[in-house]
C-alpha cells in the first residue's frame, strides 16, 4: 500500500491535500452557516429552514 516512486508519491499528496481542503472549506461554510442561523431573528424561519435543508442535504453525501 505504501507509495514507491515520484509519481506516485505527488499522486497521494495531491488527494491527500485536496480532500483536507475540502474537509477545511466544508467545515468553514457549515460554521458561517450555523453563525447565520444562530444570529438570525426568531420571525426570520425561511432562512434557517433553507440552511439546514442545504447541510443536510451536503452531509448525506
Amino acid at each position: 500500500m505504501f507509495p514507491i516512486g515520484n509519481r506516485a508519491i505527488m499522486t497521494w499528496l495531491t488527494t491527500f491535500l485536496s480532500l483536507g481542503f475540502c474537509k477545511i472549506c466544508f467545515t468553514l461554510i457549515s460554521g458561517l452557516s450555523s453563525l447565520a442561523m444562530v444570529y438570525s431573528e426568531p420571525n426570520n424561519v425561511d432562512m434557517s429552514v433553507a440552511l439546514m435543508v442545504i447541510l443536510h442535504s451536503d452531509s448525506i453525501k
